[in-house]
């Protein structure tokens, strides 16, 4: 019996945008674990519940602006 290869981990800029939520999509129904950025969190959050119906092996969320010139500690 061979061992399951290890689970992919996927991060996923931006994930709130057209192309990226489909990108994430297709990792997720492969089992991928995914963590997904973006700057709505009610969008992320629905992103990650519906990823999870579809098989991710989990969902990780960020709230970030990867354009936004400040930062905070």
């Amino acid at each position: 019996m061979t061992p399951d290869p290890p689970t992919q981990r996927i991060l996923i800029v931006g994930a709130t945008s057209a192309i990226a939520t489909e990108v994430a999509r297709a990792f997720a129904e492969r089992g991928a674990s995914l963590i997904l950025t973006g700057r709505n969190p009610e969008r992320l959050a629905a992103l990650a519940d519906d990823f999870t119906v579809r098989g991710a092996a989990g969902v990780e969320t960020a709230v970030l602006d990867v354009l936004a010139t400040e930062h905070h500690a």
